[in-house]
């Protein structure tokens, strides 16, 4: 059955369904055929929207040695955490660089994650801290059990203009939170503590960190509640 056309005006009009162009409908046996055609055939697919998230990168990229591709380095947390199959638009400030589709986690460190995008031959590549990112169940623990064999370099977003502060390399800084929707996220523990510039170099003590709460952003609040 193809679908049928749209219905009358009014009962003395009449109309046509493609598949017999003789069959004269009045509204009341259009609303049959339409609701026959829904019954067999499901309602017309709807079109997925897409959302694109913008990130921010800084305005040169980083270039490895014997590697063809540059690195953007993210500097802005995005408006969401970004997960596989995101569509990212990465900008810096005198314009957009380009735009993909997460495809793949490239590189993990400690604090870090490298995103390949699908853009062309070579892709897109982004790396971004690992707070601002979804990860599944697996890759998330998976994560946690490696952590000490990753690199400790790049530093954690936020360390490189000592404002912060990592009382102790060996213990892991963040935690899983489980969302609603079932994927992870990796948010800061309170080892990480906010100084002033001209406090950076006064000796901290480690336990007294662990028991200052960080304030988290509003969207890390909520989440927080499903752990």
């Amino acid at each position: 059955m193809t679908t049928p056309q749209r219905p009358p005006n009014n009962d003395t009009d009449v109309l046509h369904t493609d598949n017999d162009p003789d069959a004269d409908l009045t509204p009341s046996q259009w609303r049959v055929v339409h609701s026959a055609f829904l019954a067999e055939n499901g309602p017309p697919p709807r079109q997925k929207r897409i959302v694109v998230t913008e990130v921010l990168v800084e305005t040169v990229a980083e270039r490895h040695e014997g590697e063809r591709w540059v690195t953007w380095v993210a500097n802005r947390e995005p408006s969401r955490p970004i997960a596989i199959g995101h569509m990212l638009s990465i900008t810096k400030n005198d314009g957009t660089i380009g735009q993909g589709k997460v495809a793949r986690y490239e590189k993990f460190t400690r604090h870090w994650v490298t995103l390949y995008l699908t853009r062309g031959r070579e892709g897109l590549r982004v790396r971004v801290p690992l707070s601002w990112t979804h990860l599944s169940a697996l890759e998330g623990y998976a994560y946690i059990l490696l952590y000490h064999a990753l690199s400790p370099s790049p530093a954690p977003y936020g360390l490189q203009d000592n404002l912060l502060y990592l009382s102790d390399q060996d213990q892991i800084p963040y935690e899983l939170v489980t969302t609603p929707g079932g994927t992870v996220r990796l948010l800061i523990k309170s080892l990480f503590r906010q100084q002033k510039p001209e406090q950076s170099r006064e000796a901290v003590d480690p336990n007294e960190m662990m028991t200052k709460e960080m304030i988290l952003p509003e969207e890390a609040k909520k989440e927080r509640t499903f752990s």
